[in-house]
């Protein structure tokens, strides 16, 4: 996601105001307007990020890298990192046990449940393996597995979301571009106002 100002017909509002000012000082208007603009659409793509994938904020937090205005470019970046998330970061994360009969055998069997996508769903034969003791990542770490047959070997990972892939659906872009046109024109008169002490 990229917030930024070109001199094509977004400044015509503000012409007048701007030919007062030097360049440089008509520079600094637009960085300060972006910086405060962008500030606020990351904020708000953080937590419509974190609603859509079914994922803690903070995890998602961890997953964006945002550039600010300033020098020569006139931009504000918000860039989605990372891979998938393992299910496991997903929110209201649920263990429970049922009972199934085997040939002639009751055994107990892992139940899991979790709402990636923000979607509570139930998976079938997915149980938590906990690794070495406060273990938050890598091998070491408490992930959500699934047989692939019936024998105890293969195991396939569980994953969930991922940031870059959910910054381009439903209601993410939205977010964006709603922020950037509710703030940036009200940033722009703040800054223009402040610069010509009006």
């Amino acid at each position: 996601m990229r917030l930024l100002v070109r001199g094509d017909g977004r400044l015509d509002r503000w012409e007048a105001g701007f030919s007062r000012l030097s360049a440089g000082q008509a520079r600094l208007v637009l960085i300060r307007a972006l910086n405060r603009a962008g500030d606020s659409a990351d904020s708000r793509v953080r937590t419509a990020l974190s609603r859509q994938m079914g994922v803690k904020r903070l995890n998602v937090r961890k997953a964006l890298r945002h550039r600010r205005a300033g020098g020569g470019v006139l931009e504000y970046n918000i860039t989605g990192t990372g891979k998938y998330f393992s299910l496991i970061d997903a929110k209201g994360v649920k263990r429970g046990w049922i009972r199934k009969t085997i040939g002639d055998r009751s055994v107990r069997l892992q139940r899991v449940a979790a709402a990636a996508w923000n979607a509570p769903k139930a998976y079938p034969g997915a149980f938590m393996a906990s690794g070495a003791a406060g273990a938050v990542a890598g091998a070491g770490a408490t992930h959500i597995f699934a047989r692939t047959s019936d024998q105890r070997f293969p195991l396939k990972k569980l994953w969930g979301p991922s940031v870059p892939r959910e910054m381009e659906r439903d209601e993410v872009p939205k977010t964006f571009d709603r922020t950037v046109e509710e703030v940036l024109p009200r940033r722009i008169d703040h800054e223009l106002g402040r610069m010509l002490e009006i």
